[in-house]
């Protein structure tokens, strides 16, 4: 086991391969699109908000509306009957903001 293991652990140090890379990943921005051209995001669905609020807060959508060209307001009711008031970046799905409902 022992003579099996030393080469392939030498192998694998000098293998010209160099192993594969994530360059471009940004936590915040899960849903956008890399398009070719590179100025043009369109944005994220609030079909796709709503379903990933969803899974995070538990619960369901009350209110939602377009604050700007950058963000949405929704009212969230979470999965323990708190209501709140989330911020989101509509290019990216991005929670901005949070606070209790009044």
């Amino acid at each position: 086991m022992k003579r099996l293991l030393l080469p392939l652990l030498i192998a694998g140090t000098l293998s010209p391969h160099a192993p594969a890379q994530i360059t471009d990943w940004d936590p915040g921005s899960s849903y956008t699109t890399k398009s070719p051209n590179a100025g043009s995001q369109k944005g994220v669905k609030l079909t796709d908000i709503k379903s990933d609020l969803q899974r995070r807060y538990g619960g369901q959508m009350l209110d939602a509306r377009r604050i700007n060209a950058n963000a949405y307001e929704i009212v969230w009711e979470t999965g323990r009957g708190e209501r709140i008031v989330l911020t989101v970046d509509a290019k990216t799905g991005r929670v901005l903001s949070q606070r209790d409902a009044r």
